[in-house]
């Protein structure tokens, strides 16, 4: 009987602060397509709503539900100048932007009396070299600063952490973040850099494949 395929959840945001198009979901819509993953995975996908009030019980349903032995979660960020591979989530809310709810949380916790920070699960620096050695650009970001994906993020990990099993046993998570496209900011819904979404999903190919590869060798790296 054959092994089953790693189950590999995606998820990425609407939409927010002023523009039509997130990158992120630009990224998830190729990478449910037709795509030649390096490594064999089953991949699953869900779109969270950029709502404060909304987003860790859109994520309990996605984890929950798939159960994966990794979670990428993707978004946008005007200062990403290539994917980003956040290294911690911490617990804090600070908007600078109100979400798409009108909600703008300053000096929140994410999780009253949780933990002041958590690392991302994913081989960071393993993800980066094979995003390089594609032909591909990646950096490494402290953290995902204070706002809906380091929300999600935070959530993700300590739904990770709440699963059976040891540290390796448990769910791989991570954050990456990606430029803006190249259409929002000839629209100036965005400044700065920016990439297109195909570059992008490339580079995400990478990142999920590294990750699923170094659960058979247990690599971490922070």
């Amino acid at each position: 009987m054959s092994e089953a395929l790693p189950v590999v959840l995606l998820t990425a945001f609407e939409p927010f602060d002023g523009s039509t198009e997130n990158a992120s979901l630009a990224v998830l819509s190729l990478l449910q397509a037709e795509c030649d993953w390096p490594e064999p995975i089953d991949l699953r996908t869900g779109v969270l709503l950029v709502a404060t009030a909304r987003v860790g019980s859109e994520l309990d349903a996605l984890l929950t539900a798939h159960r994966p032995a990794v979670a990428v979660l993707l978004g946008e960020s005007a200062q990403a100048a290539c994917v980003t591979l956040e290294r911690l989530a911490v617990n804090l809310l600070d908007f600078r932007v109100p979400d798409n709810a009108g909600s703008q949380p300053v000096d929140e916790p994410v999780e009253a009396g949780g933990p002041a920070a958590l690392w991302s699960t994913l081989p960071v620096r393993t993800c980066a070299a094979r995003v390089a050695s594609s032909g591909g650009s990646a950096a490494l970001s402290l953290s995902a600063g204070a706002y809906l994906c380091n929300q999600a993020l935070y959530h993700a990990l300590r739904w990770a952490a709440s699963c059976p099993g040891t540290d390796i046993e448990r769910p791989s998570v991570g954050f990456v973040h990606l430029p803006s496209l190249p259409s929002q900011v000839a629209r100036g819904e965005r400044s700065g850099a920016s990439q297109a979404a195909e570059r992008s999903a490339a580079d995400v190919v990478q990142i999920v494949s590294a990750a699923v590869a170094s659960r058979r060798g247990h690599p971490q790296g922070h």
